[in-house]
């Protein structure tokens, strides 16, 4: 394709004219841009070479995974390229519709490009000794080094002739890129209006609208593009490829402020925790394996799943009549609890047995921290590991969290039928579980046991009644149907499961992701942590409900033990069968609460208000702050839960803070 034609340097000037295919401002602005395309690429391709034997330090390393990784990261190129670019291309359209400050303006953006491009690729070549020391990507982390110590930084970098190498390749590669970008725009001569300047204004109009969109980075409406989106397998280094470290530094800048949680003394919020659920100077408490029947285990992580509406609460609405019946037939724990009120905070308990932290979205933040899961022991040991959702796996980071934390596959929107999507959503729940039974079929006929998290989506608005299904609800109205409608699919599920020749060896955990809230009757909605916890198999499980205090965090840790699994448990939940919780720690956006079998406390960040209720007392005493006749008992409170939430962000937020272990201490 011909840039430009003509023999004088009139018209090589001119190629804005009407004879002329491409207008130069456009011709430079592409140019640009596939320069920093390759230069991006360039700098993912040396990182493979350097790192290759990475691959072998997990699954999923064949060439296939590599290509995706590196079409992943044109992705996240692209995105790049569109934040690079935007302000340049606005500058030029701008100088287009004002002529008299055209020239100005062209400039500005030539020496943007110039600077912002430069800066850019000093960095993808930094992060290439940077992924090497601590095997993620270029993120805010590197803030810390510069804020504490900006002398240790220069040392530790001259002191290694590879970080010498890698600056001076920096630089140079930079330096290059100027000599080239002003080349460019000196050839293309941008500093000068078009005579005919209509076509390059219809085109820069085109391309500002369009940058939006490539900023956003995805189509999907739920959510633009995350560092999660690129954990596609269960390879770590081929996770981390297909990512730009521009992106990761820039989302990692805007989380900082996120990374701070405070409502404990450390030290003092460790030794509490440590003490109080047995763990060891690591933080764990070992299980040897030991006999079991079972071989499988399926967590239903169901949406909105109170206990409350539960018959055996005392509720009379009827909308879980098949949960009514399962909780007589399995072990069930009445006095169990969400550590939060959303579905990321359900997922992140289930999946990783920790708690929740206020308002902290710990699935997505910028580096996702691997917190040796017991999913991550399950797979260690031959189980297969797979989480489902209805609808989009990026949607709260969810498939990058669940990757990076031991999840071997993750199911979600697109491997449905398209015909069967429904809603934002995606499928109903019995879709889901209809997938779910054809994949445990193969992993059974296979010979391969499994462990599987399913997460319902159909409790949730904007609601969906599914239509040709056997499923006639008795509510008159849509919020209740669709609490009936899932109800009726679990039990579906469990009867076309009870067909199947792996079910008698297979554990199902039958909960929620969260309650909801049906009263207002504490400073909390009580209801939207209260959750049923059932361990049903009927082969092996004798019917039983016990009074003992459970959590979310909790799952995990008793269902690997009854598996007969030998694990380390360095989560913040316990065995129930073999452990005894005193009191189950949880909260809300703004509120930390505790409960045990006499008291409930909540304390509210918001207000400063502490609250105690006396859940032995009778009619509205129940209800009545009782916190200041009971100092002892809101200290007692307070320092569970306070510790067991500070504890566990420590640890949680370690992956982060521990990168300087061996640099700065």
């Amino acid at each position: 394709m011909r840039l430009c034609s003509g023999h004088t340097a009139e018209a090589k000037h001119n190629c804005g004219g009407g004879k002329h295919r491409i207008p130069r401002k456009i011709a430079y602005v592409f140019t640009v841009y596939l320069a920093g395309m390759a230069c991006f690429t360039l700098c993912r391709l040396i990182l493979l070479w350097r790192n290759f034997s990475l691959l072998d330090f997990g699954v999923d390393n064949s060439a296939r995974w590599i290509w995706e990784a590196l079409l992943m990261g044109l992705r996240f190129d692209n995105v790049v390229s569109a934040y690079l670019l935007a302000l340049p291309l606005l500058l030029l359209l701008v100088g287009q519709l004002v002529p008299r400050c055209y020239k100005a303006l062209a400039h500005t953006a030539k020496w943007w490009i110039t600077f912002t491009y430069s800066i850019a690729i000093m960095m993808c070549v930094g992060d290439i000794p940077f992924f090497e020391q601590f095997r993620i990507r270029l993120n805010a982390v590197m803030f810390n080094y510069v804020d504490g110590d900006m002398g240790f930084v220069v040392r530790m970098v001259g002191g290694e002739w590879q970080y010498i190498l890698f600056s001076l390749a920096a630089i140079a590669v930079a330096g290059l890129f100027i000599l080239a970008n002003l080349r460019l725009a000196r050839r293309w001569a941008i500093n000068q209006a078009d005579a005919t300047p209509r076509r390059t204004t219809v085109i820069l109009i085109i391309l500002c609208l369009l940058t939006p969109l490539s900023i956003r980075g995805r189509l999907s409406r739920k959510s633009p593009i995350r560092v999660g989106t690129a954990y596609i397998s269960n390879n770590a280094f081929i996770n981390q490829l297909g990512l730009n470290p521009i992106f990761t530094l820039m989302r990692s800048s805007l989380d900082m402020n996120g990374t701070q949680f405070e409502v404990h003394e450390s030290g003092r919020a460790r030794a509490f925790a440590a003490w109080e659920l047995g763990r060891d100077t690591d933080f764990g408490r070992h299980t040897e394996a030991h006999p079991s029947p079972f071989n499988n285990v399926v967590v239903m992580l169901m949406e909105s799943n109170t206990a409350d509406r539960l018959r055996s609460e005392g509720s009379d609405e009827g909308l879980s009549p098949n949960l009514d019946t399962l909780v007589t037939q399995g072990l069930y724990f009445r006095n169990a609890y969400s550590t939060g009120i959303h579905t990321y905070n359900g997922v992140y308990s289930t999946l990783t047995s920790f708690p929740s932290y206020l308002d902290k979205h710990t699935m997505k933040a910028s580096i996702i921290p691997s917190l040796h899961t017991i999913p991550e022991q399950m797979m260690q040991q031959g189980v297969n590991t797979l989480f489902f959702t209805t609808h989009d796996a990026q949607f709260d980071n969810m498939s990058g969290f669940a990757l990076g934390n031991g999840i071997q596959q993750v199911i979600s929107e697109p491997d449905y039928d398209k015909d069967e999507v429904v809603s934002t959503l995606g499928v109903p729940d019995h879709v889901m579980y209809d997938k779910a039974l054809e994949m445990f079929d193969s992993k059974h006929a296979a010979g391969q046991p499994f462990c599987a998290v399913m997460l319902s989506s159909s409790n949730h608005p904007p609601y969906n009644i599914p239509h040709g299904i056997d499923f006639k609800p008795r509510s008159n109205e849509v919020s209740k149907q669709v609490a009936e409608y899932a109800d009726w699919a679990m039990r579906r599920f469990l009867d076309k499961a009870s067909t199947r020749d792996w079910f008698d060896s297979t554990l199902f955990i039958i909960t929620g992701d969260h309650g909801k809230a049906i009263d207002n009757d504490y400073a909390i909605s009580l209801s939207y942590n209260h959750i049923p916890i059932l361990f049903y198999s009927p082969a092996n499980i004798s019917p039983e409900v016990r009074d003992d205090m459970a959590s979310q965090m909790d799952i995990m840790p008793t269902a690997a033990d009854m598996l007969g699994l030998e694990f380390t448990n360095r989560s913040f939940g316990i065995d129930l069968l073999n452990e005894t919780r005193r009191i189950v720690p949880f909260s809300t956006d703004h509120e930390v609460a505790a409960i045990d079998s006499d008291w409930l406390y909540v304390r509210s960040y918001s207000s400063g208000m502490e609250y105690l209720y006396d859940l032995n007392a009778t009619s509205e005493d129940r209800y009545r702050n009782v916190a200041e006749s009971n100092g002892d008992v809101v200290k007692r409170m307070h320092e569970y839960s306070v510790s067991m939430m500070q504890a566990a962000w420590d640890i949680h937020h370690n992956y982060t803070s521990s990168l300087d272990l061996n640099t700065k201490h």
